[in-house]
């Protein structure tokens, strides 16, 4: 489950991105109206031959219909699915092809759903190469058969496309929503995607005046993972249980996220070494296959405020992270 590993600590800060990644984060977390005011400011409302800026002009339109109701909702979805349709004939593409036909369908234009399924499927089956990752083609086959009434199929291809590709936990999640989006319209049981939900995030926080090493403890917290099916840690590497997690997490293959609350160098030596140096190792180990190593490096040192903060942020990023992905979370 684990992602790239971090290098080294680095801050909290801004990042640059171009203006379509920021206007899919705000969509993502909400800014509906941030996200079109941007779109607006760098023009690409009119960028008629874009496909990507037809496809996420599509996506906001879709969210918004997502938020409407009654015949709104319907508009909404229609012109959303236009635009997607749009996007499809300059690129021929499957992705906005398969949006284009599942949004048409929450517009309430069944026929034209299912004619664009059955594009989608003889597109797929035409290029079988085309430039997407194994899951997002799988997937999209997958939804093209719900559509045009094949559950059995559908399940099995999604199934499958998730074996090839089984911790692209962000697209698993936004097929989720999709698919939750269509067995509402089509009266499909959705029981069966819980099975196939992302696992839960974890915010972690533990004592530090524990030994080096208990067997008992130490099953009982894998035991625990394994049976709220965690798969992605936040929290801090201090000497004792915070470590014994950590490494818990690493063990079953889970993503660790660490947020330490100063730099790396105070950290090591205060929360770590100044409780044995038989803990150096293991933090050092940690620190080097994490997922992503974030300080909140404006704190002089681990206090008691600087703790309590780097809590909050750790505990959020799991409850961001969760809903990112439409899973939950534990504490």
């Amino acid at each position: 489950m684990a992602g790239p590993t971090a290098q080294h600590c680095r801050p909290l800060s801004e990042v640059t991105l171009n203006p379509h990644t920021q206007i899919i984060r705000l969509a993502r977390s909400g800014s509906l109206e941030r996200a079109w005011a941007m779109m607006e400011q760098h023009g690409l409302l009119d960028a008629v031959g874009d496909v990507r800026s037809l496809t996420l002009q599509g996506r906001l339109v879709k969210d918004r219909a997502k938020r409407a109701s009654g015949s709104e909702r319907a508009r909404l979805f229609g012109e959303a699915a236009a635009l997607y349709a749009k996007a499809g004939a300059v690129a021929q593409g499957s992705y906005p092809l398969i949006n284009a036909a599942s949004l048409s369908l929450l517009a309430g234009q069944s026929g034209q759903s299912r004619t664009l399924a059955k594009q989608v499927l003889d597109a797929l089956d035409a290029n079988p190469d085309e430039a997407e990752t194994p899951y997002w083609l799988g997937a999209t086959r997958a939804e093209a058969l719900l559509l045009l009434g094949q559950e059995t199929e559908a399940r099995a291809a999604l199934r499958e496309a998730i074996r090839k590709q089984p911790a692209a936990w962000e697209d698993h999640a936004a097929t989720l929503g999709q698919f939750e989006l269509l067995c509402e319209e089509l009266g499909c049981d959705t029981a069966w995607l819980e099975q196939i939900r992302p696992p839960r995030s974890l915010h972690f926080a533990g004592i530090i005046h524990v030994a080096d090493q208990d067997v008992v403890v130490q099953d009982r917290i894998a035991e625990w993972l394994e049976a709220e099916n965690i798969g992605f840690g936040y929290g801090a590497l201090a000497a004792g249980a915070d470590i014994w997690i950590a490494e818990a997490l690493l063990d079953r293959g889970a993503a660790l996220h660490v947020l330490l609350p100063c730099d790396e160098a105070t950290f090591r030596q205060q929360s770590v070494a100044a409780f044995g140096e038989q803990w150096l190792p293991r933090f050092d180990r940690l620190m080097g296959e994490a997922s992503s190593v974030e300080c909140l490096d404006f704190s002089q040192g681990p206090n008691p405020s600087a703790v309590t903060l780097a809590e909050a942020v750790a505990h959020g990023m799991a409850l961001h992270n969760a809903q990112h992905v439409r899973s939950s979370t534990r504490r």
